[in-house]
């Protein structure tokens, strides 16, 4: 059976004419999708995005791409792929426009496809949004207010931490580096964070424990906003997208998940009035879907990475102070042997050192303790002073240190 050639090109024409208005509507909605936005660094292709070669590929390519948008005194840029929209705030009027005016919006948390079947990446503090999160952070807070974390009552743990970093210190000689203190303060503040999460310690020289810790500089020194932490495991297993970076900053993510759940497992329930992870399981026992073993495994990953790496770089922060400033080194030194005259410091004592708490707080405000925010999404659009508009479900994260 033969068609006629007039209803073959009526049929060729229909198909022609619909994809032609098709691609000018998408077309349009793409250009019309990038021109309230911030700018976006590079070729912003439909699809596979922008920065292709930085953002795929080279786990260095965040810093380099950091730096071109502080040259270009940007305030905010956009990065695209696979349906994924991210917004890089990095002017602090704009982040407190999106991150406090608008703080409803832009409280809820994304998801994270790739890692979430192994990771509970959406429970627990950091990770939960809405309700479940307001009730994990109230309940965490009057666990660590319970502990006495803020108070002289955690004193006496602290000195005994503090010895024990000074005796292994001590043992080191001469081969003392920024690198080896900054490994040294973190074995201290993990320490800390596992005696209020499992009523435990480890020795410095622990080889479990030094994996662990490697783990955590393996997660925490890659960049937040690689796109292949959002979209789906298959895609990121394609030769272009595929990063042996990523995939040992996953693996070590779910290894401190393994280590998490092996001091569950082996947890001493004498410890109950004396940990956050036996509080946390008296509530459970109340609230059992608000308070899961996945909800206390998250939370307590979320005390280990932000309490190792924020006080650890904090310390370090001050001893690389200290250290470039000798005459500022020397009065703390002398208000110190001043105030403590060879005995063991208390937690009151910082009240009659003036100098020493006003180095700190000038540490804190010079250094980059905590370089970047957590990952925020927009339950909604947002329109800012400044004519951007922020679209529904982009993932905002605001980078401090950048201006």
């Amino acid at each position: 059976m033969s068609f006629p050639m007039a209803d073959y090109v009526t049929s060729f024409g229909i198909a022609t004419a619909c994809c032609v208005v098709f691609l000018t509507y998408y077309a349009y909605s793409w250009y019309k999708f990038k021109r309230d936005m911030p700018r976006f660094p590079g070729i912003c292709l439909p699809i596979i995005g922008n920065n292709f070669k930085n953002h795929y590929r080279n786990q260095g390519g965040e810093l380099e791409l950091l730096e071109d948008q502080r040259n270009l005194k940007s305030d905010a840029f956009s990065l695209y792929g696979f349906g994924i929209t991210q917004i890089i705030v990095t002017d602090y009027k704009l982040v407190n426009e999106i991150f406090v005016t608008n703080g409803v919006k832009s409280s809820h948390r994304p998801a994270f496809p790739e890692i979430a079947s192994e990771v509970p990446v959406t429970r627990g503090v950091a990770a939960a949004s809405g309700r479940l999160w307001q009730l994990h952070r109230k309940e965490t807070l009057i666990a660590f207010r319970k502990l006495g974390l803020g108070f002289s009552s955690l004193e006496t743990q602290t000195s005994l931490e503090a010895s024990a970093m000074l005796e292994y210190l001590s043992n080191c000689q001469n081969r003392v580096s920024i690198d080896l203190m900054k490994n040294i303060f973190a074995t201290a503040s993990s320490n800390m964070i596992y005696q209020l999460c499992f009523g435990k310690r480890f020795d410095y020289g622990d080889q479990r424990f030094v994996k662990i810790l490697k783990d955590i500089e393996t997660f925490l020194g890659y960049g937040q906003f690689d796109i292949r932490y959002f979209i789906p495991k298959w895609i990121c297993q394609l030769p272009l997208i595929y990063s042996k970076n990523f995939e040992d900053t996953r693996n070590a993510l779910i290894n401190i998940k393994n280590f998490v759940v092996e001091e569950m497992s082996a947890y001493d329930s004498e410890f109950d009035d004396e940990t956050i992870v036996g509080i946390l399981l008296k509530k459970q026992k109340t609230m059992p879907d608000e308070f899961t073993n996945d909800d206390i495994i998250s939370s307590c990953m979320d005390y280990i990475l932000a309490g190792t790496d924020t006080t650890s770089v904090t310390m370090t922060w001050v001893v690389h102070f200290l250290n470039n400033h000798p005459d500022s080194q020397q009065k703390v030194k002398n208000e110190v042997n001043s105030v403590l005259g060879g005995r063991k410091p208390s937690y009151e004592d910082i009240n009659q050192m003036p100098i020493l708490h006003a180095f700190i707080l000038e540490s804190l405000r010079f250094g980059s303790t905590a370089a970047t925010s957590l990952l925020h999404k927009l339950t909604t659009d947002i329109k800012t002073s400044r004519g951007y508009i922020f679209p529904k479900n982009a993932v905002i994260l605001a980078v401090y240190f950048i201006n």
